[in-house]
């Protein structure tokens, strides 16, 4: 199925981001269903480490979620080039983490490193992605994109951010009522780290907001009509 009629057979990758409790799963797994394309959970990728970390209300450092971003990007990489459509719930809370999710994006990814060089981080992260890309993604990407294929490609269009924004005490409401149900492994004293951490620059034109007091339908009508205003 056809997100927007400008998909064509192109792959997207829309990545629903926040805080713990802002939405993802939810908002992401309605998404996907109504487009009609696979949803993945970040959750599911995280280590034993990790996620044993996180269940002792222990944050995580970006060393801790380099390999993780590290799989999240080479399989957003596997469904843009492929020309497939998927929804992704993943945290993404600093630029750094989603500059190495664009790298499924490479032209993008190829412009916003040039911009930011002066940024240490990002340009050390997006230094690594590059150096660590598996061969079977490289010769993907110059056989569909390098080879006569850029023009029909456009800078940040099959990478998008949508950010679930709303006040801490409902996310915090639904943290703790989830981790007393043993829903789900984050405890609600990890909410502050995580807000402290979300950061988006002015240059991220890719990072749209959405309201996460709405209902889940509107979010995702909403979400709908925003990825292909930006197709």
């Amino acid at each position: 199925m056809q997100l927007c009629s400008s998909d064509l057979s192109h792959g997207r990758a829309i990545v629903i981001m926040g805080v713990s409790g802002s939405g993802k799963s939810t908002i992401g797994k309605l998404l996907a269903e109504s487009i009609g394309c696979s949803f993945l959970d970040a959750d599911d990728f995280h280590s034993e480490e990790n996620t044993e970390k996180m269940k002792q209300g222990i944050p995580l450092t970006d060393s801790d979620r380099l390999p993780w971003l590290e799989t999240l990007r080479d399989t957003l990489i596997d469904y843009v080039l492929r020309g497939k459509i998927v929804v992704l719930a993943c945290s993404a809370l600093k630029p750094s983490y989603r500059q190495l999710l664009r790298t499924a994006d490479f032209q993008r990814m190829l412009e916003t490193q040039r911009e930011d060089e002066e940024n240490q981080e990002e340009t050390n992260l997006m230094s690594h992605s590059l150096k660590s890309l598996s061969r079977e993604s490289k010769e993907l990407y110059d056989n569909q994109h390098l080879k006569g294929n850029r023009e029909s490609h456009g800078p940040s269009h099959r990478v998008t951010f949508l950010l679930l924004n709303g006040p801490i005490e409902l996310f915090a409401s639904r943290l703790k009522e989830r981790f007393q149900q043993g829903t789900h492994f984050m405890p609600p004293s990890l909410l502050l780290s995580q807000i402290d951490a979300l950061a988006v620059s002015e240059k991220e034109d890719d990072v749209i907001l959405l309201d996460a007091r709405l209902s889940p339908e509107e979010v995702v009508q909403y979400a709908k009509e925003l990825v292909c205003q930006n197709a």
